[in-house]
């Protein structure tokens, strides 16, 4: 299920994204700079990417960034984009393979295993799990798939 549903990940994280631009740009103008109440890895975890990189990369395509404070520490900047609203047809059409998510639910299946709908235990029991589990190779198996 995992599977089907990160092909919806990236207009999720757009609304949980969009909900925290919305709830910062609501505070009086002069709070808005003091707002650090989201820093890049709470944003991470937030919207559910596997590291911060993901994270900044996808704000970006919104135009929106992150600062550095003086204390320590990366956060969303609340006044680098004056826009209440983020644009929804800003939305990364190319899909993040998340293995976060995806890959503790397939559980070392096969694709192919998990499309014909076998069971861990049916997997295991048929010896259709993968010996080694390289993000390397899901990355090139899901871009593989993108291109067609």
């Amino acid at each position: 299920m995992a599977c089907v549903a990160e092909i919806y990940f990236a207009y999720i994280r757009f609304a949980a994204l969009d909900a925290v631009w919305k709830s910062s740009k609501s505070a009086p103008q002069a709070q808005q700079p003091k707002a650090l109440d989201w820093s890049l890895q709470a944003l991470t975890e937030h919207l559910g990417f596997d590291n911060d990189n993901e994270t900044v990369e996808f704000c970006t395509a919104f135009g929106l960034q992150f600062k550095d404070s003086n204390t320590g520490g990366t956060f969303l900047d609340s006044l680098g984009y004056s826009s209440s609203s983020l644009d929804k047809s800003k939305i990364p059409s190319k899909q993040k393979f998340s293995h976060l998510f995806v890959e503790d639910k397939r559980c070392r299946r096969s694709f192919v295993t998990i499309i014909n709908g076998l069971t861990v235990s049916e997997a295991i029991l048929e010896g259709l799990v993968d010996e080694e589990d390289s993000e390397d190779e899901h990355e090139f198996q899901v871009d593989e798939v993108q291109d067609d």
